[in-house]
């Protein structure tokens, strides 16, 4: 099993993923975005955002950030686990096109790979905290998408 070691590892490219994936990079912080998909057309719920397509804003997003030597894109690997210490989130398991395994550990977690995702899931069951709080928005029946931040009763960043 391949080990990538990042400083922020984010789970989905959509909207949220990608745009959280160029800030950072463009902030100099190294980021490692892992999407399930091949092609962003691929992905459910191709909304437009504006005048512009999902999929022509994800390709837009990713073309600039891709340019930075801080920022990864990686196709076709889909989030399957969470890695954790104990006491908090420390990366991500994931599956590669190939059918590898790979763990990437990161000093910061985010999942933006949507309300329902394996890793919000496991990050809202990992603290009890979560289900006392908007900290997983599935966890908590939320109607829409919750962005919050790691404290220390929220093991991981979700902005599913």
């Amino acid at each position: 099993m391949d080990t990538i070691r990042n400083t922020c590892c984010v789970a989905g490219c959509g909207p949220a993923g990608a745009v959280l994936g160029l800030l950072l990079a463009r902030a100099g912080v190294n980021v490692v975005v892992l999407e399930k998909h091949a092609d962003f057309r691929r992905i459910p719920d191709g909304h437009t955002l504006g005048f512009l397509p999902r999929w022509d804003f994800l390709d837009f997003v990713t073309r600039h950030a891709e340019r930075l030597p801080t920022f990864t894109l990686r196709r076709r690997t889909e989030v399957t686990g969470l890695l954790g210490d104990g006491r908090r989130v420390t990366g991500v398991r994931a599956r590669t096109a190939d059918g590898g395994d790979v763990e990437v550990v990161a000093d910061l977690v985010v999942a933006c790979d949507g309300r329902d995702s394996v890793a919000t899931r496991q990050a809202c069951r990992s603290s009890p905290a979560a289900h006392r709080s908007t900290c997983c928005g599935s966890a908590c029946h939320a109607p829409t998408a919750i962005l919050t931040m790691r404290s220390a009763g929220c093991p991981a960043v979700s902005c599913g």
